[in-house]
């Protein structure tokens, strides 16, 4: 007889049952709240009463007709990897084709992807590959640049963390020699702007999701703030664009799925954790040097 893991009943089974309720009471919610805005909705579109209840149907028939695709993938896969497939599409691969949908990029144009082994420049860089450009990177890790190199990069920069990106003579040559790079995408702003917009052309468009140092208490954090208003200066006189980007909206998503859907959109998945793993995985996302990829830590 197979021995059970986990005992029946007790806190962890009460948790679960109160976790998966709730979950279906926001589902259930969700799918009624056509009703709750019905007639706020028909006056806002201008609509009768029967096409706005086509809504209603249209919803449920889609919802009906998703379950013979997602059914068939569950006993194909498994839960377990659809769920943390879904999950990295559903914030990496969202965020990385709203950075590049909002460069404006055109055939041929040339961009610059900073910290290619984070999740977000990993899946910015497969995003970039539906696109007709041409894609460099910058790496502080040597053991990872033919990797990177790998996913479809013209050319990897094995930079220093400290020194100028001005500096590196390959990558300032390169810079010249295409006349600067027409785009950017930055995962940290704070460690990268000052360093890309001199090698940005005119009118160049430097795209940024967030920061590195995001809690002042880091030990790391460098205790000279940066000259930003040199870097604003620059970017003025170049007339270089600076954008902020979050998540990005549904059709990124939407976008990005149809890529995964295509085979096009590879999930770079570092490693999995299970059960009590939870510091291996905590130590494997904040703290190891050669990880390459989303960190997964899978419920059981």
């Amino acid at each position: 007889m197979t021995e059970l893991r986990y005992r029946l009943g007790g806190r962890r089974a009460w948790a679960v049952w109160a976790s998966a309720v709730t979950v279906y009471v926001f589902t259930v919610l969700h799918r009624s709240s056509m009703g709750v805005a019905g007639l706020k909705a028909a006056e806002r579109f201008d609509i009768s009463a029967s096409a706005l209840a086509s809504f209603t149907v249209v919803q449920l028939t889609v919802y009906a007709l998703m379950q013979v695709p997602v059914g068939i993938l569950l006993d194909r896969y498994g839960s377990k990897r659809l769920l943390i497939t879904a999950s990295l599409l559903l914030f990496a691969a969202q965020t990385a084709f709203s950075m590049v949908d909002k460069l404006g990029l055109e055939g041929g144009e040339h961009v610059l992807v900073t910290a290619a082994r984070s999740n977000t420049s990993l899946f910015t860089i497969e995003a970039l590959r539906q696109r007709a450009v041409h894609v460099y990177a910058t790496t502080t890790s040597a053991a990872s640049a033919e990797r990177v190199r790998n996913r479809g990069v013209q050319e990897v920069f094995v930079v220093d963390p400290s020194g100028a990106f001005v500096d590196h003579e390959r990558m300032a040559s390169v810079a010249r020699q295409i006349g600067g790079f027409n785009g950017v995408i930055d995962p940290f702003i704070d460690l990268h702007l000052l360093k890309v917009i001199p090698l940005m052309r005119n009118g160049g468009r430097y795209v940024s999701c967030g920061l590195h140092d995001q809690l002042a208490v880091r030990p790391q954090a460098r205790s000279i703030e940066p000259n930003y208003f040199a870097a604003l200066n620059s970017a003025i006189v170049k007339n270089v664009s600076i954008i902020g980007n979050c998540v990005g909206l549904r059709h990124h998503l939407e976008d990005a799925l149809a890529a995964f859907e295509r085979g096009r959109l590879d999930v770079p998945i570092d490693s999995v954790h299970h059960g009590d793993c939870t510091g291996a995985f905590l130590e494997r996302t904040f703290e190891s040097r050669d990880r390459f990829g989303k960190v997964v830590y899978a419920y059981q």
